[in-house]
């Protein structure tokens, strides 16, 4: 196989991962609002829910996760919008050269969106499932 197939493959996988991560922080919030309880056993209202204060740290971290995800995305279409225009510049000034068509970007402008945003993503997304599958087990430890 190409190597430029082997590059296809990891952003296939890479776009699929960012899908299933925003998938699972989403079902994380949802399963934390699951659990939210009425303030003292009495409702005034049926917004007076809270959450509990185990399930605030994992909630933090979803959100994290999910704004870690939306900055991903704007760094990265803001990087290569500008990437793009700088070279389409040159292109139009010099149509006649070749070596504009084949252009190999920087390594570091694809590397901070993975450094910074990606993999800090998912892990905090799956910190956050270990502090909410803690408090879950949590509970079932104690009807069992």
């Amino acid at each position: 196989m190409k190597l430029e197939n082997y590059k296809k493959d990891a952003q296939y996988f890479t776009g699929k991962l960012s899908d299933i991560n925003r998938y699972l922080a989403f079902v994380g919030i949802g399963i934390i609002w699951i659990f939210r309880t009425d303030l003292n056993g009495v409702k005034v209202f049926p917004e007076e829910y809270i959450i509990q204060r185990e399930l605030i740290l994992p909630l933090g971290l979803f959100i994290i996760s999910l704004l870690l995800d939306f900055i991903q995305y704007t760094y990265s279409s803001v990087v290569w919008s500008i990437f793009y225009r700088i070279h389409e510049k040159r292109k139009r000034k010099n149509p006649d050269d070749y070596l504009i068509d084949d252009i190999k970007a920087p390594s570091y402008l694809s590397n901070i969106s993975y450094i910074c945003f990606f993999y800090p993503k998912i892990i905090v997304n799956f910190i956050g499932y270990v502090y909410l599958m803690g408090y879950i087990f949590k509970g079932l430890y104690i009807y069992l």
